[in-house]
């Protein structure tokens, strides 16, 4: 045999210069007809180029000629696995194995057709002998990880060490990075799935799957920014990874970035028809105050599952804020229906009917607290792009011209802070600020705004014990949420210094002391604050008719208060 022509066409073949060394094997292979390792070298190079009839023939052959040869038969297997003859290829593996048992390559090769079929226990019995025979063999290695995963119990703790072992032998290798980065994802191991995912992307920065993956621990980290950028990199290299819009939705929708949110609703709702995905889009088009949207996506969800408890209640939100009020009632009472001891669905129902409201002193906490984690997202949005909110502006007006106070000056409570907004306004005249609310959810987003010096999740008729030598305590659009104002007032009075004052908005009503509405919001009447104010030993410095905001298209009015603790 030509020795020197042999190896130009191993070299051709090395240097993936597979034509060229196909050519040479034939050439040799017409001078020596019989050479068993040049069938062979002709079928592994037929298979490199996916000839696999071509490939299949040259294995055969070889070993017709030379049938001891273990290399001959574990790479005839792989061609025969390939093919998908599993038990063909099982069989030229135990062969190659028989006729040299310390063969490595031959071991993981035979683990990984078992765990192909199926027979996970075995294959970890065969990559733990290749790893025997070779401890640094980085592809058992990580093969012995993934099966310790895919066991009917899978052993979460064997294939970190092992995937972590396979990191020791190759930093960067890609899958055991991604791999173990979502083993440690699952342990709720944010920071570390981070670094491991990270690793990951620095091998193939434009693996979408992973970007997801590392957007998804970033904002389990609290990473939001950082987490949505990712989300953004994965859609833009594929678009269509599963729950991919899904996330990028959420991100934008806790955001209040609702056409965005929107957008990747729908594209979900292409591929994935669930009563989850059309209650988002009905809840999206509802934050953008695109309300026949939302009824429409909400009758959607009705069709699925006709008692939809939180369709009927949104449903019910919806026509009473579009004075609907027929209709808003049918859904609350089919809400009622589902859940018959809910108290802030009777309360909504008695404002709506105008029956025994008299009986309702103050709203159920349950339903102020319910109300305003829902409207959270969308509160700024909604108060001041749509009902042109003005009552902080309103607030700060009065207290400039009656009291003038100088910057940083004042201890300010704020209660019933909601998102911040009155506090934005109030924040120049602050040494310090302090807001409380029922709502976590307000309170989340008006931390994000770092506004306040502290914030307190809580209901204001408790909290407000804990507070004394106060200069400032406001409620801002909050008296629509209590109706009995003299423990509150009380509480208040005992929280202020002595010459301290406290500012209300409320809306109007001159039937009575203070009334329900079918808003469900009370109405308060000015001479019934203004003789209890007196009783409680407060001084009226001024009181203001203004308009509080839009609804509806119309003006709401209400009356502003600034009394002074005079004992």
């Amino acid at each position: 045999m030509n020795t020197e022509l042999l190896n130009k066409a191993i070299l051709h073949h090395k240097i993936d210069e597979v034509d060229q060394a196909i050519d040479i094997y034939k050439t040799l292979i017409l001078k020596s007809p019989e050479s068993a390792n040049l069938y062979h070298l002709l079928g592994i190079a037929y298979a490199q180029q996916e000839k696999f009839t071509e490939a299949k023939s040259c294995f055969e052959t070889a070993l017709k000629y030379n049938p001891d040869e273990p290399s001959f038969y574990n790479n005839y297997a792989n061609l025969l696995k390939k093919l998908g003859r599993s038990d063909d290829a099982r069989f030229n593996f135990l062969e190659s194995l028989k006729r040299q048992p310390y063969n490595p390559v031959a071991h993981n090769n035979m683990g990984t057709l078992l765990f192909n079929c199926g027979e996970i226990g075995a294959a970890i019995g065969h990559y733990n002998q290749a790893l025997s025979q070779k401890p640094d063999y980085i592809e058992a290695m990580y093969n012995l990880g993934i099966a310790y995963l895919r066991q009917e119990k899978p052993a979460i703790k064997l294939a970190i060490k092992a995937l972590q072992r396979t990191l020791t032998l190759e930093d960067n290798h890609f899958s055991a990075n991604k791999q173990l980065g979502q083993l440690l994802h699952q342990e709720d191991d944010f920071a570390q799935a981070i670094i491991h995912y990270r690793k990951s992307l620095a091998t193939n920065p434009d693996d979408a799957h992973t970007c997801h993956l590392l957007g998804t621990a970033l904002l389990a980290n609290n990473e939001d920014q950082a987490g949505l950028a990712y989300f953004e990199k994965a859609y833009d290299l594929n678009s269509t990874l599963s729950d991919l819009n899904h996330n990028l939705a959420a991100v934008y929708l806790t955001k209040q970035q609702y056409q965005k949110a929107l957008t990747h609703w729908l594209k979900h709702l292409e591929t994935e028809k669930d009563i989850s995905t059309y209650f988002n889009v009905a809840v999206t088009y509802f934050y953008l105050g695109r309300y026949n949207e939302a009824i429409n996506y909400y009758q959607e969800v009705l069709k699925i599952d006709p008692n939809y408890l939180n369709a009927h209640i949104n449903l019910g939100v919806i026509n009473l804020q579009t004075n609907n009020k027929k209709t808003a009632k049918v859904h609350y009472q089919k809400a009622l229906s589902l859940s018959a001891d809910n108290a802030e669905i009777k309360y909504i129902i008695a404002a709506i009917d105008q029956e025994n409201i008299s009986k309702y002193k103050q709203p159920p906490s349950i339903f102020i607290k319910n109300l305003f984690d829902q409207y959270a997202p969308y509160f700024d949005h909604h108060l001041q792009n749509i009902l042109d909110y003005k009552t902080p502006a309103a607030i700060v007006k009065m207290l400039q011209v009656e009291l003038n106070p100088k910057e940083n000056s004042l201890n300010i409570l704020d209660l019933g802070c909601g998102t911040g907004l009155s506090g934005q306004a109030l924040k120049p005249y602050s040494q310090k600020l302090i807001g409380i609310d029922i709502s976590e959810n307000m309170i989340n987003y008006c931390q994000s705004k770092q506004i306040y010096d502290k914030l307190i999740t809580a209901d204001v008729n408790s909290a407000i014990t804990e507070f004394e030598n106060i200069d400032l305590i406001t409620l801002v659009d909050t008296l629509p949420y209590i109706g009995d104002l003299e423990n509150i007032l009380t509480k208040i009075h005992q929280s202020l210094i002595p010459g301290g004052h406290v500012i209300m908005s409320t809306e109007i009503t001159y039937d009575v002391e203070f009334k329900l509405q079918a808003s469900a919001r009370f109405a308060h009447n000015p001479n019934y604050i203004s003789a209890l104010c007196k009783k409680l030993h407060f001084k009226q410095v001024s009181q203001e008719k203004v308009e509080l905001r839009f609804h509806q298209d119309k003006k709401i009015n209400g009356i502003i208060f600034l009394f002074e603790k005079t004992l």
